[in-house]
């Protein structure tokens, strides 16, 4: 992961940071919430919308701008379940459960990931970025797909972001240390 060794020598790396709990929404809401709010007996299984504070509402209230970008929905806007054709995961886009704090003029903020490219050319990304990779429960698929990947990812390529933008990136947990 080169690009990635790169950022982390050129600015930061929380070492020896591990998840609050499994499964993957529990931290999710960890870092958009401060809380660890899940259901269910392993917590994947909600559905229902989330109404506590979150990143969106202190985004909002201090002139922030917003947006998720993800990769296999279906469209702007999108806040529905799982989409096992296109690896879209619900669960791992904790921005989509904050209903009540979406306007319907900030739907369009739940974007395709394929929007994040056109951001960040036309140099209109927002003040906080939430970029949902898709998922692969099957090992062979796996291996097949790294992410970011060459020529895929934006942020490998050159560009005129504006400043104050800063990435942070989350891996999911898995069962070792």
């Amino acid at each position: 992961m080169p690009f990635l060794n790169g950022l982390a020598a050129k600015y930061a790396v929380a070492a020896s940071y591990y998840a609050n709990s499994h499964p993957s929404i529990s931290n999710y809401f960890v870092l958009t919430t401060g809380q660890a709010i899940y259901k269910g007996r392993f917590g994947d299984v909600r559905t229902d919308h989330v109404d506590v504070d979150n990143v969106i509402r202190q985004l909002k209230q201090n002139g922030k701008t917003w947006r998720s970008y993800a990769e296999g929905v279906p469209g702007p806007g999108y806040m529905g379940g799982n989409i096992d054709s296109t690896g879209y995961v619900k669960r791992h886009n904790p921005l989509a459960y904050f209903a009540k704090d979406i306007a319907d003029n900030e739907r369009a903020n739940l974007a395709p990931f394929s929007q994040f490219s056109d951001d960040l050319a036309e140099n209109r990304l927002p003040n906080y970025s939430f970029i949902v990779p898709q998922s692969f429960r099957r090992r062979s698929q796996r291996k097949r797909y790294q992410w970011p990947q060459p020529g895929r990812c934006p942020l490998r390529r050159p560009h005129r972001a504006k400043t104050g933008r800063r990435l942070a990136e989350k891996y999911l947990q898995s069962a070792t240390r």
